[in-house]
């Protein structure tokens, strides 16, 4: 299955809370089943997000990007994080 295959069916999935699956085992003989899905949160990640489809892209509010901690910074941040969210 194609990249844009799957943003698609994802993308019907979020808006209108249906799954169809197809079985074909022969052509002639196909067979549809629609799941209805409750309402759900979907939180996704990648590190390929230029991938994704703009409709797919757009369904999510908050797009961010990570910035890793370098050795150095590691320490640094741990004890500001520490003063100002005390462990119990």
């Amino acid at each position: 299955m194609q990249s844009n295959d799957k943003n698609e069916i994802l993308l019907v999935v979020l808006v209108f809370l249906s799954l169809a699956l197809f079985e074909t085992q022969m052509a002639h003989a196909a067979r549809s089943v629609s799941l209805d899905l409750p309402p759900f949160t979907l939180i996704g990640a990648t590190t390929r997000s230029g991938l994704l489809s703009s409709p797919l892209k757009d369904r999510f509010g908050i797009p961010l990007n990570l910035v890793f901690y370098t050795p150095r910074s590691c320490p640094k941040s741990l004890q500001v994080r520490r003063v100002l969210w005390p462990l119990i």
